[in-house]
């Protein structure tokens, strides 16, 4: 489903398509959403598949590709990392982003500090070369492992650390402790206590994880609970029946049933991830047999989705459960946008000030936030060319038609303008003649009052409101870059 400049809204899939689009312009009670959704809609394309499970493959890709603003979307920022092993003379252990033809790759990691934490350790423990030991006691080490060292010797010390990442770490283990004996044997105390160091982190390292279970395969255990409008589903990923990551989405209910929008988070989850053998869940999908086909084809292998109903299993579960009630009501954007009623999820968040003495060395200022935090590649400011004298309102809408006539700039899901009514009619109006729809807000700053356009009454939020914070460190965020941009050309001119 397309709006009236061409760009992709919504993309679905369905076995009869007739009844699935006709069901959106039925007379009947909607959802705001879908209300909305079909008042954008000018144009409908579609793609005839084969069967059901290339039509999964195709909607969970297009999805990912276009993110249309209607579709449940994937919201996470954090770029998959990678732990490396080059194959250079003398290999490296790096932290990378990228894949590429050369070395061994472990992971993906999402966690930043313990992948860092992870590397250094390998680095230090077992004398091997990265880009950086942070501790004095870790340089030392890895001088000493490295006195007189043979290619031979850095070769098994690659292999231990190899080992450790791919989870052999009672292999690793064992292999030291025969190490240590010998060690021990030729009187070599200092060898020999270095060895014992390496086995106590090891072990010190594994019993940091939260679940053990003998498990000789991965598993991923989900869980999904609504409260009032919106569901949380949390991840557990168990490499090898160890506890590696927990994950957290939150996203509106968009009038899906429970059951459909965990499938089709599952969908769109595992489009770009690695799969494991065993997918546990709390209840069976729709179309669910479908989804087990399209995920075994995407890893090349069988993959099995679980409903346990006791047991072990059931037991993770219940303790992915325990981990939602912490995170249920923990999002302040989401509640933004429900106190918004907004069409979605406000990730992407502009704010607009403007600052002048009295009319001299006007400018506007716009800052973007990114799931409530200060994404700086996206502030920009401007020097007011078109008004002279006093007159905020006309600054704000040169301000906001400058930032939107740049298509390639980054879409907001929310405009915040820093003022009353009057601001927002103006930035209102600077869109319309731009042919653009945003959501529009303003906050004025005697009593934050939240202002809506066709709202008679301003909105006002407890003070210690999370979703008010966001908007007021918005803001002050958006006042603080005006003024300086305003002090520094003030200071030019002297």
């Amino acid at each position: 489903m397309k709006d009236k400049t061409g760009e992709i809204i919504y993309i679905g899939k369905a076995k009869n398509l007739f009844k699935r689009v006709n069901s959106y312009f039925l007379n009947g009670n909607k959802e705001p959403k879908t209300e909305n959704l079909v008042k954008e809609i000018n144009k409908i394309d579609f793609i005839i598949t084969r069967n059901e499970v290339e039509a999964l493959v195709l909607e969970a890709r297009l999805i990912r590709q276009h993110q249309p603003k209607y579709n449940l979307m994937l919201k996470e920022n954090q770029p998959f990392m990678y732990i490396k092993i080059t194959d250079e003379a003398t290999p490296r252990i790096l932290s990378v982003r990228k894949i590429d033809d050369n070395g061994k790759y472990f992971g993906p990691f999402v966690g930043g500090k313990a992948r860092k934490y992870l590397v250094l350790n390998l680095a230090r423990l077992f004398g091997l070369k990265t880009n950086k030991l942070n501790s004095r006691s870790s340089q030392e080490l890895y001088q000493l492992l490295n006195q007189e060292a043979k290619k031979e010797d850095y070769k098994d010390k690659l292999k231990m650390a190899q080992l450790f990442l791919e989870g052999k770490r009672e292999d690793l283990v064992k292999s030291l402790e025969k190490k240590m004996k010998v060690a021990a044997i030729e009187k070599n105390y200092e060898l020999a206590k270095i060895y014992l160091e390496q086995i106590r982190e090891i072990k010190r390292y594994a019993s940091k994880q939260l679940v053990s279970l003998p498990k000789a395969y991965d598993q991923d255990i989900i869980n999904i609970a609504s409260s009032k409008d919106k569901y949380l589903i949390v991840i557990f990923n168990l490499d090898k029946g160890v506890l590696s990551t927990k994950k957290n989405y939150s996203y509106l209910q968009n009038n899906l049933k429970i059951e459909e929008a965990l499938a089709s988070f599952v969908s769109q989850y595992y489009l770009l991830r690695p799969i494991p053998k065993e997918i546990i869940i709390p209840f069976y999908l729709p179309d669910q047999e479908i989804i087990v086909s399209y995920l075994s084809q995407q890893k090349r292998s069988s993959v099995k989705i679980t409903v346990p109903k006791k047991g072990d299993k059931k037991e993770l579960l219940d303790l992915v459960a325990k981990n939602i009630i912490t995170k249920l009501d923990s999002d302040p954007l989401l509640d933004l946008q429900l106190i918004l009623k907004l069409p979605f999820y406000p990730k992407e968040i502009d704010c607009f000030d403007i600052s002048n003495i009295s009319g001299q060395n006007a400018v506007a200022s716009c800052v973007h936030f990114s799931e409530g935090r200060a994404n700086k590649d996206w502030y920009r400011h401007f020097k007011i060319k078109e008004v002279s004298g006093i007159d905020d309102f006309a600054m704000i809408k040169e301000a906001v038609q400058r930032r939107y006539s740049h298509p390639e700039w980054l879409k907001p899901d929310l405009i915040l303008i820093d003022g009353g009514l009057g601001q927002l009619h103006m930035a209102k109006e600077a869109l319309v003649e731009l042919g653009l729809s945003f959501p529009l807000i303003s906050l004025a700053k005697k009593r934050e009052e939240i202002y809506i356009l066709g709202q008679s009454r301003a909105i006002i939020l407890d003070k210690k409101d999370e979703s008010l914070n966001i908007l007021r460190r918005l803001r002050d965020e958006a006042h603080r870059f005006a003024i300086n941009y305003h002090r520094l050309l003030r200071a030019k001119r002297g």
